[in-house]
């Protein structure tokens, strides 16, 4: 199995994956730069900045350019060629499933945030939320099986609404185009245990 860290500000989940890593066999992928959530470089004198998750299409990577701080089409061409270059890395059509690792903080982006009436509404066909959980800790995911699957174990679990959800950019996004199984496995910072039983059951539906 392959997991992916896209954000580098973001380590409870790689603490987890490499836990479980160490008992069960895979691969991380984790992009390391500054230790923070963004990517900045330079271009023929000019700092460009970018959300790593934002730029697997060309108009989420245009748009989270122009989000914070200058734009341009050699930016452009920069980032998705680097974005293409993770891709290869990960070999990402050719995987059967992507697991992404990603950390939220208490009271921000959480499974509500999909729940009608709220930011990201219409991004998703269908939502679950277990009695008795953290809406923090929550998997977000493209495929209507991987759905009925985490559904049943108990868990939180979100469906991607893959004809309608917004193009910013993000690896789930790209994955719905594409028709491949996605899995985003997001949980509170700090949340270690809750982390590691969340990709635990991704492990036993999947194994290795």
């Amino acid at each position: 199995m392959v997991l992916i860290n896209l954000h580098d500000d973001e380590n409870t989940g790689v603490e987890a994956a490499q836990q479980l890593l160490r008992q069960n066999g895979g691969r991380l992928i984790q992009l390391r730069h500054d230790g923070t959530r963004l990517i900045s470089f330079q271009l023929e004198g000019t700092t460009y900045t970018f959300d790593p998750n934002r730029m697997f299409t060309d108009l989420g990577a245009r748009l989270t350019l122009e989000k914070y701080g200058p734009y341009s089409e050699k930016a452009l061409m920069a980032v998705r060629t680097f974005s293409n270059e993770v891709l290869d890395i990960c070999d990402f059509d050719h995987l059967s499933l992507v697991v992404t690792l990603h950390n939220n903080s208490d009271q921000g982006y959480s499974l509500e945030s999909y729940a009608p009436g709220a930011i990201y509404e219409s991004d998703a066909r269908e939502i679950h939320h277990e009695s008795g959980t953290d809406v923090d800790d929550f998997f977000f995911v493209t495929d209507a099986e991987l759905f009925e699957s985490l559904r049943k174990k108990r868990l939180n679990v979100v469906l991607q609404d893959n004809d309608n959800v917004t193009d910013d950019g993000s690896l789930s996004v790209l994955a719905g185009k594409r028709g491949i199984p996605y899995i985003n496995a997001e949980a509170q910072e700090g949340h270690l245990q809750q982390q590691l039983k969340m990709l635990r059951s991704i492990y036993a539906i999947y194994g290795n």
